[in-house]
């Protein structure tokens, strides 16, 4: 469909070598989606887009219904991919700049409570691979495609983890006393089996971000929660509940950007509004409610 357009293929061979397959994914149909939308089929059609088109298309997007937050979303890999050809000197200026983003409702971050937490964590019975894995997600605050790329060399002398965040970033977070309990419970049982820490059963691979999803769907069904409270669960909400409970537990806002390793200081900010009396070492404030 874009044979006349190697620029395009040449920029999502890039984005592979940066991003997990998910966000290229999403990457590539947001891109082509609005390509197809401005009946383009080369460089030289991308030329002659102008920002009214662009503007139409977030129009033609809130008329099917679509919220003005996932339409920001939808135009945000649209805007990086003209930066790209910019910088790349395959087009002379950048559209997107003359289009601003839809005004979006102010939402505060979906966290889990206590309660739910601990829900959740017990829920797993004895399935150690998917309790493990939570409760990683849950203590570190990590990233879908970061747990899922964990591998056992990573985890040095069980007191640290070697994170692979985004950019190819690098960091090294401490394990708290929960984390490094369930680890002993889970290497024992599944030491040599795979070079990764969560792993499929067949083959060894590392486990899938859609295995993460399903995976905290299930645990969230298997605790009783509510339909319509399991629909705002997410993986990013177990992220979001990290950073609230650290604040809520007197860790200080700037060791809480170091621990999400949010690259805005504005981003740790959303959850102050959670923090209550009581400071705690911070990488011991969520043992409490990780299951027993």
């Amino acid at each position: 469909m874009f044979t006349d357009f190697p620029q395009l293929n040449e920029y999502f061979d890039n984005l592979q070598q940066s991003k997990s397959k998910h966000t290229v994914r999403s990457y590539e149909k947001a891109i082509v989606d609005f390509l197809e939308y401005c009946s383009v089929a080369s460089l030289e059609d991308l030329k002659k887009v102008d920002a009214k088109q662009v503007r139409n298309y977030q129009s033609f997007l809130l008329e099917k219904g679509i919220k003005a937050s996932s339409i920001n979303t939808i135009i945000r890999p649209v805007s990086v991919f003209f930066h790209w050809l910019w910088r790349n000197e395959y087009i002379q200026d950048i559209l997107m700049d003359k289009v601003q983003q839809l005004k979006e409702p102010k939402r505060e971050p979906v966290f889990l409570t206590e309660e739910e937490i601990n829900s959740i964590i017990n829920s797993c019975g004895d399935d150690l691979q998917t309790k493990t894995m939570l409760i990683f997600m849950l203590s570190l605050g990590l990233r879908r495609f970061e747990v899922t790329n964990i591998k056992l060399e990573d985890i040095k002398d069980k007191e640290y983890l070697l994170v692979h965040g985004k950019g190819n970033r690098e960091d090294v977070l401490p394990l708290n006393s929960r984390v490094k309990e369930i680890l002993s419970q889970y290497m024992r049982k599944h030491r040599k089996e795979s070079e990764y820490l969560f792993f499929r059963k067949r083959g060894g691979g590392k486990i899938s971000e859609q295995t993460v999803y399903d995976r905290l769907k299930s645990a969230c069904q298997k605790a009783g929660i509510s339909i319509e409270r399991i629909n705002k669960i997410t993986p990013h909400v177990l992220r979001h509940s990290t950073a609230s409970n650290l604040l809520a537990n007197g860790v200080d806002p700037v060791t809480v950007q170091s621990i999400l390793r949010h690259s805005s200081f504005n981003t740790t900010l959303r959850y102050l509004h959670v923090m209550d009396n009581g400071k705690k070492n911070a990488v011991e404030t969520l043992v409490k409610g990780l299951g027993d």
